[in-house]
Protein backbone atom coordinates (compact mmCIF):
# COMPACT_ATOMS: atom_id res chain seq x y z
CA UNK A 1 0.00 0.00 0.00
CA UNK A 2 1.21 3.48 -0.86
CA UNK A 3 1.80 5.31 2.41
CA UNK A 4 2.90 8.75 1.27
CA UNK A 5 0.13 11.27 1.19
CA UNK A 6 0.77 14.23 -1.06
CA UNK A 7 -1.63 16.87 -2.22
CA UNK A 8 -0.78 19.08 -5.20
CA UNK A 9 -2.45 22.48 -4.97
CA UNK A 10 -2.44 24.91 -7.86
CA UNK A 11 -2.23 28.54 -6.76
CA UNK A 12 -3.27 31.37 -9.05
CA UNK A 13 -3.47 34.22 -6.56
CA UNK A 14 -7.21 33.86 -6.10
CA UNK A 15 -8.85 33.85 -2.69
CA UNK A 16 -10.52 30.53 -3.58
CA UNK A 17 -7.20 28.77 -4.17
CA UNK A 18 -5.72 30.27 -1.03
CA UNK A 19 -8.75 29.14 1.00
CA UNK A 20 -8.10 25.57 -0.17
CA UNK A 21 -4.49 25.80 1.04
CA UNK A 22 -5.57 27.17 4.43
CA UNK A 23 -8.06 24.30 4.80
CA UNK A 24 -5.48 21.70 3.81
CA UNK A 25 -2.98 23.15 6.28
CA UNK A 26 -5.50 22.50 9.05
CA UNK A 27 -5.81 18.81 8.20
CA UNK A 28 -2.33 18.09 6.81
CA UNK A 29 -0.66 17.47 10.17
CA UNK A 30 -3.21 15.07 11.63
CA UNK A 31 -3.42 13.18 8.33
CA UNK A 32 0.37 13.14 7.84
CA UNK A 33 0.00 14.86 4.46
CA UNK A 34 2.54 16.82 2.47
CA UNK A 35 1.34 19.82 0.50
CA UNK A 36 2.99 20.62 -2.81
CA UNK A 37 2.18 24.12 -4.01
CA UNK A 38 2.29 24.92 -7.70
CA UNK A 39 2.03 28.20 -9.56
CA UNK A 40 2.19 27.86 -13.35
CA UNK A 41 3.72 30.66 -15.41
CA UNK A 42 2.74 30.21 -19.01
CA UNK A 43 4.69 32.14 -21.65
CA UNK A 44 2.60 34.64 -23.59
CA UNK A 45 3.56 35.01 -27.25
CA UNK A 46 4.32 38.51 -28.57
CA UNK A 47 1.27 40.43 -29.73
CA UNK A 48 0.52 43.65 -31.55
CA UNK A 49 -1.61 46.26 -29.80
CA UNK A 50 -2.27 49.66 -31.38
CA UNK A 51 0.57 49.07 -33.83
CA UNK A 52 3.06 48.32 -31.04
CA UNK A 53 4.61 44.93 -30.46
CA UNK A 54 3.96 43.86 -26.88
CA UNK A 55 6.48 41.39 -25.52
CA UNK A 56 5.76 39.45 -22.35
CA UNK A 57 8.27 39.82 -19.51
CA UNK A 58 8.28 36.13 -18.65
CA UNK A 59 11.25 36.47 -16.29
CA UNK A 60 9.44 39.10 -14.21
CA UNK A 61 6.26 37.02 -14.03
CA UNK A 62 8.32 34.00 -12.98
CA UNK A 63 10.00 36.02 -10.22
CA UNK A 64 6.56 37.19 -9.07
CA UNK A 65 5.31 33.59 -8.97
CA UNK A 66 8.37 32.45 -7.03
CA UNK A 67 7.91 35.27 -4.51
CA UNK A 68 4.22 34.42 -4.19
CA UNK A 69 5.08 30.79 -3.37
CA UNK A 70 7.88 31.92 -1.03
CA UNK A 71 5.34 33.85 1.06
CA UNK A 72 3.48 30.57 1.67
CA UNK A 73 6.59 28.74 2.89
CA UNK A 74 6.41 29.81 6.57
CA UNK A 75 2.75 28.81 6.76
CA UNK A 76 3.44 25.42 5.20
CA UNK A 77 6.47 24.52 7.33
CA UNK A 78 6.00 21.42 9.46
CA UNK A 79 4.83 22.24 12.94
CA UNK A 80 6.14 20.47 16.00
CA UNK A 81 3.45 18.76 17.98
CA UNK A 82 3.18 19.59 21.66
Amino acid sequence: MYKRKRVLVGLDGSSSAEAVVRFLLEIAGPLDMTLLLLCVVEPIPPAVADGTVVIDDFAARRRDAEEYLRRWRPRCAPRASA
